[in-house]
């Protein structure tokens, strides 16, 4: 007569095993003033071509790198808005957006293309023309956006919704086309890569 299986417990998870804490906003590296001002999230033409400050928060991202400190992104005098082609974030700093405050990623699909691969801002077949707007590159690094008494936010908004310029899609359109077949060439918002332990946003 066969024997009777004996059931085998399973091992109890345990989960990560590092303490959670409650997130802190770093000490300031660079504090970055908006020089533009926008109610609908879109700005001029020849701003819209040519985003004006991507060079000088990536200056000041490069400047914070291993740091541990933050490039903070703050308002000034009523204005509100940075608009911005790709950037990275290296490691162990973080990019804080003020309450208040909003990071416009580039309707200029130009921006983000990759050389040697599909067109961006178009329906491919690998979907590799685009860069992320943001790309994490290094560990203990962070995205972050505060919370004012009014309830304002801290926004990174990447214009899914609006068209790409030179275009008569939106990047949504893009995406859409794509479930018939293809793949869509858009640009990721955020993208870790090799990063480890990113902090979380908090709100103050």
């Amino acid at each position: 007569m066969a024997g009777i299986a004996q059931a085998v417990p399973l091992p109890v998870a345990t989960g990560d095993p590092r303490p959670v804490r409650q997130p802190e906003l770093p000490h300031v590296c660079r504090l970055v003033f908006a020089h533009l001002s926008t109610t609908t999230g879109q700005f001029a033409t020849a701003v819209e071509t040519s985003p004006p400050d991507t060079g000088r928060l990536q200056a000041a991202l490069r400047a914070c790198a291993g740091t541990g400190r933050a490039v903070e992104l703050a308002g000034f005098r009523g204005q509100n808005a940075f608009l911005s082609g790709p950037l990275t974030i290296g490691g162990d700093e973080a990019l804080v957006v003020r309450d208040g405050v909003t990071l416009y990623a580039s309707r200029n699909a130009a921006d983000y293309q990759i050389p040697g691969n599909e067109t961006c801002g178009t329906k491919g077949v690998l979907g590799n023309g685009c860069k992320p707007f943001i790309t994490i590159t290094g560990g203990i690094s962070a995205v972050m956006g505060t919370r004012g008494r009014d309830g304002s936010l801290g926004v990174i908004d990447g214009r899914g919704e609006m068209t790409i310029l030179g275009s008569t899609q939106t990047w949504w359109d893009v995406a859409e086309s794509a479930h018939n077949g293809g793949a869509q060439d858009n640009p990721d918002l955020i993208v870790g890569d090799h990063a480890t332990t990113s902090r979380s946003t908090r709100s103050s």
